[in-house]
């Protein structure tokens, strides 16, 4: 919910000097001339002087609806009906029981702020084991489910609305989160763990989207004990958009067509046809998972000059592009999502990925090395904090614009 600013360009430049205003030492600060009012740049406001920057600590939640799409869908007026009576009878008195504040509703989302981590812990466990007494006589496609995630975190405050890394952590958690559960970050855990009745479940650094560090993260679900349906191996896909932040400033609406587009007509029929299945979508990129490295790789290629192909004629500044990591390895079930190391390893060497290609780990390259016709390069070594030894990275040069 943050954006990155330009602060440090703008304060560089005595152009920009505002009349009536003069420097102070700080290169983030200015005060009016007669020297009594501050103003500060906000994250996100295009370098804008800013009256007054608050910061705080706060427990956030960050709430959205499992499968929302697919139950307006389904019943439009129902499903908000459904929902707007669970607010009322059940989310909003907890809020406002445990001292929450609701800064913002996102359709499906929900942001709120509390000033005690317990109490928002207290709030969102109390919700998920009312909704879990209140759903479980409804038909399984007509049940609405929450995921919450919790973060405890330093916030920018401006006006009603909250800013930051904080709430960024929030929201990918939130991701993070089994159907009817909540995942939250090891600082509230620490802050928790003596203070109340309940059971988590550590599932080690996990790799969130735009978040620079490796967050720890511990889950919570009304039967933890039942959540975790064992282990297995599987091959990990991880997709992402080349330049989609850029893409979306030249022209949202365009590139939100192209890529649902994209989705509809030739990712996610290839991962059917080649034996994948969707594991969760990631904004602009998705987690799949393959039975076989084989398949996996034959689908990584399929889409590669797809892709590549359909961007031929289009202007160069406008054509998606995927990067791609792979890797294999034992994976934990969680409901339906997957963690582990393997699952990491596939975040982490994507970002190392050519333009239209992919990296894929040496597990990987050495199950389909010779099995498919494709140049591999070896990239080396490369040594991340989550992950317990060096990985050897191997790229996959993006294809050319033949089918």
């Amino acid at each position: 919910m943050s954006a990155r600013g330009s602060e440090a360009d703008f304060c560089s430049d005595q152009r920009m000097s505002a009349k009536g205003h003069k420097r102070t030492s700080s290169p983030l600060r200015w005060v009016d001339a007669s020297g009594t009012r501050p103003y500060h740049f906000l994250a996100g406001n295009g370098g804008v002087l800013v009256a007054g920057e608050q910061r705080r600590l706060a427990a956030i939640v960050f709430a959205d609806v499992v499968g929302y799409s697919r139950l307006m869908g389904r019943d439009e007026a129902g499903t908000l009906s459904a929902l707007k009576a669970v607010r009322r009878e059940v989310v909003d008195p907890a809020i406002s029981q445990h001292n929450g504040r609701i800064v913002k509703t996102t359709g499906d989302g929900l942001l709120v702020e509390f000033s005690s981590v317990v109490g928002a812990m207290r709030c969102v466990i109390e919700v998920q084991t009312a909704m879990g007494a209140k759903i479980a006589s409804m038909i399984s496609d007509q049940r609405i489910a929450f995921r919450f995630g919790v973060n405890l975190g330093d916030i920018i405050v401006d006006g009603d609305d909250i800013f930051g890394d904080g709430v960024n952590v929030a929201a990918r958690l939130q991701e993070l989160a089994p159907p009817g559960g909540v995942a939250i970050s090891a600082r509230v855990h620490e802050d928790i763990v003596d203070r109340m009745d309940a059971r988590f479940e550590d599932i080690g650094p996990q790799v969130l989207k735009n978040i620079a560090r490796p967050v720890p993260v511990w889950r919570w679900s009304p039967n933890i004990g039942a959540t975790a349906a064992g282990h297995r191996q599987a091959t990990i896909v991880v997709t992402d958009v080349v330049r989609f932040t850029a893409l979306m400033r030249q022209d949202a609406a365009t590139t939100l067509a192209m890529l649902t587009s994209l989705r509809r007509e030739v990712v996610d029929p290839l991962a059917i046809r080649h034996g994948g299945r969707l594991v969760k979508p990631l904004g602009d990129g998705e987690m799949l998972e393959f039975p076989d490295t084989l398949s996996a790789m034959r689908f990584v290629l399929d889409m590669q000059r797809a892709v590549t192909a359909r961007g031929a004629s289009m202007p160069e500044d406008q054509r998606i592009a995927y990067n791609i990591g792979v890797s294999v390895g034992d994976v934990f079930v969680l409901n339906e999502d997957l963690v582990g190391e393997s699952v990491n390893v596939a975040f982490l060497i994507e970002r190392f990925a050519e333009p239209g290609g992919a990296c894929v780990s040496d597990a990987v390259y050495r199950q389909v090395r010779g099995k498919i016709d494709a140049t591999f390069v070896e990239l080396g070594e490369k040594q991340f904090r989550i992950v317990g030894q060096p990985v050897l990275v191997w790229g996959l040069r993006p294809p050319n614009t033949q089918v």
